[in-house]
């Protein structure tokens, strides 16, 4: 009826061969495999965003968390190393730079990737400047990030 409106689900069943090969020809399922026993942090806000870059990591191999500010990422980075840290720029609570720089002022030497929707040359120098070791615009490039993926967690 027009007061309750109408709600329609659509089921796509997919198998993973028809995820289309990763940029190097090879079957999304050899790329798991690579970044099996991986882990990653992911320091992001913004839910879609969340559920986009841990789907794709985690298609990857790579087991995610995902924390929404900075204040939570330090507090888990206190207790535990991940082997990338996806690092968000702006953010309530706690800006990326801010917990980047935080954290490199703390000993910290992990990879830290920045993502920001921020494309201008100073949001890149100003992320890099804090500490981060790759910096990414968004929307994300996923086949450049796991090119860089690929070669820096080897």
């Amino acid at each position: 009826s027009s007061e309750n409106g109408s709600v329609f689900e659509l089921e796509v069943p997919l198998k993973p061969t028809e995820m289309g090969p990763n940029p190097q020809g090879q079957p999304e399922t050899f790329v798991a495999r690579r970044f099996s026993n991986r882990t990653a942090l992911i320091v992001e806000d913004n839910v879609d965003n969340q559920l986009l870059i841990q789907t794709k990591l985690q298609n990857w191999g790579l087991n995610c968390r995902v924390v929404s500010n900075g204040k939570v990422a330090l507090d888990e980075l206190s207790r535990k190393t991940y082997d990338v840290v996806f690092m968000d720029i702006r953010m309530p609570v706690m800006d990326g730079v801010s917990v980047t720089k935080k954290l490199r002022s703390q000993g910290y030497t992990g990879l830290i990737i920045a993502m920001t929707a921020h494309a201008f040359t100073q949001e890149r120098d100003s992320c890099l400047a804090a500490g981060c070791n790759w910096y990414f615009s968004k929307p994300i490039d996923f086949d450049n990030l796991n090119a860089i993926l690929s070669d820096i967690l080897k």
